[in-house]
């Protein structure tokens, strides 16, 4: 009874660390999306900004 408790214990923990790690890397995956929008509309205003020949 004992071995079979701390399995389904085990099991519980790896579903956690596995879901943990998709909500981490989710959020890293929003971070990533805002900078690269904030990059590109910096770059568009300094090409807006530079003089034309």
């Amino acid at each position: 009874m004992g071995k079979t408790a701390n399995r389904f214990g085990y099991a519980a923990l790896a579903l956690l660390a596995l879901g943990a790690a998709a909500t981490g890397h989710m959020i890293v995956q929003e971070m990533g999306e805002a900078l690269a929008g904030l990059w590109t509309a910096a770059d568009d205003e300094a090409t807006a900004a530079r003089p034309s020949d």
